[in-house]
């Protein structure tokens, strides 16, 4: 195919989630920029649909562009009458007990180029489901 042989493909490397003595929760996680491309949004209104009273939706990330997505899906949320089980935990530093104490990763990208957080999900054992967007998720899963 190439007329040179001598290369490789390295790929995103995945960072290594051990797995720590944490109890899951009926907890569905979101970790990504507040930006309208990442569609917490669309997350929301597909949350608010389900019939899971005793589960919640929790989004990590922050407003990266400026764009105060946060306020609109906060009262996205409250329309929707599941803002008492929609929570915006902002930027965390350690994002590691998120992962681990969740049941359900959702990634809900319209587009992307390598997500990580997919990679960093599967390695802390959990399912995800996600959007089929352009590039990166069905290569992962």
């Amino acid at each position: 195919m190439y007329a040179q042989t001598n290369f490789k493909v390295i790929g995103n490397p995945i960072r290594q989630i051990p797995a720590q003595d944490i109890p899951r929760e009926n907890c569905i996680l979101m970790v990504g920029r507040y930006i309208k491309s990442k569609q917490q949004d669309v997350l929301i209104e597909i949350f608010s649909k389900l019939n899971a009273p005793d589960w919640k939706l929790v989004l990590v990330g922050y407003d990266h562009l400026k764009q105060s997505n946060q306020e609109e899906w906060e009262a996205l949320a409250k329309k929707l009458h599941v803002a008492d089980r929609v929570v915006f935990a902002g930027k965390q530093s350690e994002v590691e007990r998120y992962y681990l104490s969740s049941k359900i990763f959702a990634f809900s990208s319209a587009s992307e180029g390598f997500p990580n957080v997919v990679g960093e999900a599967m390695s802390a054992e959990l399912p995800v489901v996600s959007f089929d967007c352009i590039a990166g998720p069905s290569d992962l899963i």
